[in-house]
């Protein structure tokens, strides 16, 4: 839409319009996140021997608190959005997003709220927050992980082969897809667990020189539309992220660390932010698209202080409610 509106004329269009295109591989992200949180719950049930009591006490905690407290303030963006500030932008034949809230809109109701306490959709996410879909596919990790961590890791693969073979060839379904990225962070726990490693990359500047330029290239093939090829080089390039961190021993500069303690808050609520910003913007400035970058901008530094404000009030507390439940753990 971009392109056949504004169009690219000039060298630095063409530059800008690259720098936009970083942001393309967004469920990309996530998967990696899959991938990242299979390796870290696996690591965290081993070296603090916890009992299933206690790793489904803590994961309710971890994720489901913040969770309920985000589909409350997504209700609330959502319903201040389109009934109050500007109903004009829930409005079909414009473009897809506007389309989709037009139908959050129509099923706005409480079966949608009752479904999206299981993580599941009603035609749209509750208040239109579509961050949700992941949550679905981490509750099924959740459930199975127990038939994971008892399976030895050639009857894994087999189960990696079979949940493979069986969405493509039969199914199709996103229930079984997703879980092949969890087995793969727990391939990833065995192969950096088992025995001593090296990196591929010795030199970390090399390294984080071809992660930048791993990910460039991940963008690139995220904007074709190619599923399983944007996928599958997202695993390989999640490889090279854990050797740099792990086998580097690189620790984030604090800015970054604190941002990604607060990830998860910001995960769930910056719809509901950008969504509130975005009626604000079009009730005043009367457009329902923008392609000035300010807007783009600015929505994701509001978006980050009120995640901040969230992540205090909410997720932190219900940390500190987590550590008292690890200091309650019994062995296996």
């Amino acid at each position: 839409m971009y392109i056949n509106t504004r169009g690219l004329h000039t060298l630095p269009d063409y530059m800008v319009f690259g720098v936009d295109m970083l942001s393309s591989c967004g469920k990309q992200c996530v998967i990696i996140f899959f991938i990242l949180s299979a390796f870290v719950i696996r690591h965290s049930f081993i070296a603090n021997k916890y009992s299933y009591g206690i790793f489904y006490k803590i994961r309710l905690i971890r994720i489901y608190l913040p969770f309920l407290f985000s589909l409350l303030i997504s209700g609330i963006a959502f319903y201040l959005s389109v009934e109050f500030i500007n109903p004009s932008i829930a409005t079909a034949g414009i473009r897809e997003y506007n389309t989709r809230l037009l139908a959050a809109y129509e099923n706005f109701s409480p079966l949608s709220f009752l479904k999206a306490l299981v993580f599941v959709k009603h035609e749209e996410y509750f208040g239109f927050n579509f961050a949700y879909w992941s949550l679905l596919h981490e509750g099924i990790f959740y459930l199975l992980f127990p038939l994971y961590l008892g399976l030895k890791i050639m009857y894994r693969i087999i189960l990696f082969a079979v949940l493979l073979t069986a969405h493509l060839l039969f199914f199709h379904s996103d229930m079984l897809y997703y879980q092949l990225f969890f087995l793969i962070g727990l391939f990833l726990y065995d192969y950096y667990s088992l025995a001593k490693r090296n990196a591929i990359i010795r030199n970390s500047w090399i390294n984080l020189i071809v992660l930048l330029i791993m990910y460039v290239i991940l963008n690139a093939i995220a904007a074709q539309k190619n599923e399983y090829i944007t996928d599958l080089f997202m695993v390989v390039y999640s490889f090279f992220i854990f050797d740099f961190f792990l086998l580097h021993k690189i620790n984030p500069a604090r800015p970054f660390f604190k941002l990604g303690n607060m990830s998860y808050t910001l995960y769930l609520n910056h719809l509901s932010v950008l969504l509130i910003f975005y009626a604000c913007m079009t009730l005043i400035y009367k457009e329902l698209i923008f392609f000035n970058r300010i807007f783009y901008y600015s929505g994701a530094i509001l978006a980050v202080g009120v995640a901040i404000i969230f992540y205090k009030l909410i997720e932190k507390p219900s940390l500190k409610l987590l550590e008292k439940q690890k200091r309650q753990r019994v062995p296996v």
